[in-house]
């Protein structure tokens, strides 16, 4: 994974697509929908949940319009949201399985933005302590001598290593504001598709997030534009944040940061010398059609609440 360049740069500003606009453009009721998504949204403790639901749906019609998305319906029966988009075409004669795919990945993402300082565990304290109760509660989990990346577990079983930090008799091996953090991009280990395991430190402040954005664009890497490059401005507060949060990482004998897209690692910079000017540039490997996907879910909002795909399908007609 390729450290991100922090460079000052001339962005563009995008302006965010209304709803209605959104439901007059996209919103073809008569047409038969190729795809059906079902989502349950997760905000059942909220005061205000139909303000959040609303609120949610309305970004996933932005979502959508911003990448030219025709859909049939889009209802929503208590905290269940089912949508059926059509695709981006019409009348699309073979619904694409990748499409759906990518339409799913889209709808269902948070649309977050976060930095953090990254927590490098001791490696000797790790691999004589750790490790083995890890293998003897056949917690599937693989060691890395390589910082900042920790270890690497399967998708599937990322959930029982985080249940398993959150057991009472485990939780001492962490000090206080850590929490484990998955990476985007996986890798390839004996024929398992395995993505990489983080620790990230828990801030007492707020995080530099896609609130403190002011201009974003996309720019081709330099020297090969088959890769896609995200550059930033922050506002006020959030050059502030990313000044306090580099100059800490810098103090720390060099650290990384954790850049989070969608809440997951994208990458992880050396910090060299603090970053004062608000301007960042995000090379995380990403393709262009990557890099559209996450400039049209930061430029639409993030979504109100947490998200979990109950069913996404080829409809059959």
């Amino acid at each position: 994974m390729r450290a991100p360049k922090f460079t000052t740069v001339l962005l563009l500003v995008f302006p965010w697509l209304g709803c209605q606009e959104a439901d007059k453009n996209w919103h073809q009721p008569d047409l038969p929908a190729n795809y059906e998504i079902l989502l349950q949204l997760e905000c059942a403790n909220e005061s205000n949940n139909q303000g959040i639901l609303d609120s949610a749906k309305a970004v996933i019609l932005r979502r959508l319009a911003s990448q030219h998305v025709y859909y049939r319906s889009i209802e929503m029966d208590g905290q269940q949201l089912r949508l059926n988009p059509i695709g981006r075409e019409k009348e699309a004669a073979n619904p694409s399985p990748n499409e759906l795919r990518a339409l799913t990945n889209m709808v269902r993402a948070s649309g977050s933005l976060t930095f953090s300082e990254l927590y490098h565990f001791p490696r000797k304290q790790f691999a004589e302590q750790l490790l083995p109760r890890l293998l003897k509660d056949s917690i599937g989990f693989s060691f890395s001598i390589m910082p900042p990346v920790t270890g690497f577990v399967a998708l599937e079983e990322y959930p029982a290593l985080v249940a398993w930090f959150q057991q009472p008799q485990n939780q001492a091996f962490l000090p206080a504001g850590v929490e484990l953090a998955l990476g985007q991009k996986s890798e390839q280990f004996y024929g398992r598709e395995l993505f990489p395991v983080y620790f990230l430190k828990k801030s007492a402040t707020p995080n530099l997030s896609e609130a403190h954005l002011k201009e974003i664009q996309i720019m081709p890497r330099e020297g090969d534009d088959s890769f896609a490059v995200l550059t930033m401005r922050f506002d006020q507060k959030g050059t502030q944040l990313l000044t306090d949060l580099s100059t800490r990482a810098y103090e720390a004998d060099q650290m990384e940061i954790a850049i989070l897209l969608n809440d997951f690692v994208v990458s992880t910079p050396k910090v060299m010398t603090p970053i004062r000017g608000g301007n960042v540039s995000i090379d995380g490997g990403f393709s262009v059609a990557e890099g559209h996907a996450m400039l049209a879910l930061l430029e639409n909002g993030r979504l109100p609440c947490p998200v979990q795909l109950i069913e996404s399908k080829i409809v059959e007609r």
